[in-house]
């Protein structure tokens, strides 16, 4: 029986007390939540009129973000000719002049930073989802990308989440939706103080001006104070296997593949490949993949000299030693390198 001898110092009857409690918790917690979202919104919404909001951290690669961020804000890309692969490729190629030496072509540059043989192959596959006009694909790649491709996961982002956020019908500048998903105010808040220099290209090396036809230039004479890669380690099964698995789907859907393997900086060469052995072995290891599916391995060294100033790392080029790639890379696919083994000339 309750009385008046049963309740609280406070009045209230025992029973009540959890309840209250219970529901000033929940409150207390809803209080917060809708405090911190309209902190963040706020932030987001700061950001984004500075000038300094990155990309939503769909890879958590600040690079590969803001390109999944230039394919939303570029919906009228339709390429024939993709160039794909890891850095060297988005840094190595002007396909807008590629795309002047090759008429009828309309050429994009789609390689994303930092990507082994296998997250390349995954990458190639999506853009050939959605670029359905794609005839010829171009891989432009150096040694160090098919190594440790097993220890590597494949996908460099979510794939459904990309898809929506790309392609899409949101079409907003400020897509809080992911930015929500995506939660991350340590990255958000890392990324924000660089973002703006790193897209006016104020920071020369690590820049992500880009082209319009997706192309990263690093167009300066600045150089790293290293060579950026030590000796190669072995070549991973795993990465040609990514390549070879690439050139099927290319030869099925009866497209065009070329594998274009970049020069390197001959410092590091001297030190770590002096007799050129393992460049030789990589060519070899392409090789039988290629042959089977009439693709095409090239070795732009063959082709092309160019200077120690050329490179600003040692696999990296600076955008002025870019036309000469470019021009030799014209007149391979010209001469019907990318074209099926029946009609090159």
């Amino acid at each position: 029986m309750n009385g008046p001898g049963n309740r609280g110092t406070d009045g209230r009857l025992p029973e009540t007390l959890p309840v209250r409690s219970a529901l000033r918790y929940a409150l207390g917690v809803l209080t917060g939540a809708v405090f911190v979202f309209l902190l963040y919104t706020g932030s987001l919404l700061a950001l984004d009129r500075t000038g300094h909001l990155p990309p939503p951290p769909l890879s958590n690669s600040i690079c590969v973000d803001e390109k999944l961020k230039f394919l939303r804000e570029h919906h009228d890309i339709s390429p024939t000719l993709l160039i794909t692969g890891s850095s060297v490729a988005w840094r190595g190629v002007d396909t807008a002049l590629l795309q002047s030496e090759l008429p009828g072509e309309r050429a994009f540059n789609g390689a994303l930073c930092g990507q082994k043989v296998n997250q390349t192959a995954r990458t190639t596959d999506w853009f050939l989802k959605h670029y359905p006009g794609i005839r010829t694909i171009v891989m432009l790649a150096v040694p160090q990308d098919f190594t440790r491709c097993r220890v590597t996961p494949s996908a460099s982002f979510p794939v459904a989440e990309t898809d929506d956020y790309v392609f899409g019908k949101e079409t907003t500048s400020l897509p809080l939706k992911f930015y929500l998903e995506f939660f991350d105010p340590v990255s958000l808040q890392h990324n924000a103080r660089r973002i703006a220099a790193l897209r006016r290209g104020e920071l020369p090396l690590d820049t992500l001006a880009s082209t319009p036809t997706g192309d990263g230039p690093v167009d300066t004479e600045i150089s790293r104070s290293d060579l950026g890669a030590g000796a190669l380690p072995p070549y991973d099964p795993a990465c040609f296997s990514a390549l070879g698995q690439m050139e099927r789907t290319a030869g099925d859907s009866g497209r065009h593949f070329v594998v274009v393997i970049l020069p390197l900086k001959r410092e590091w060469e001297r030190r770590y490949d002096p007799d050129h052995r393992r460049r030789a072995e990589l060519m070899a290891d392409m090789k039988p993949d290629l042959v089977r599916t009439h693709g095409q391995e090239i070795d732009l060294e063959d082709r092309l000299s160019l200077p120690e100033a050329a490179f600003t790392d040692a696999t990296h080029v600076r955008w002025s030693a870019v036309p000469a790639i470019t021009e030799v890379l014209g007149d391979v696919l010209r001469s019907g390198a990318g074209a099926p083994a029946g009609d090159r000339g």
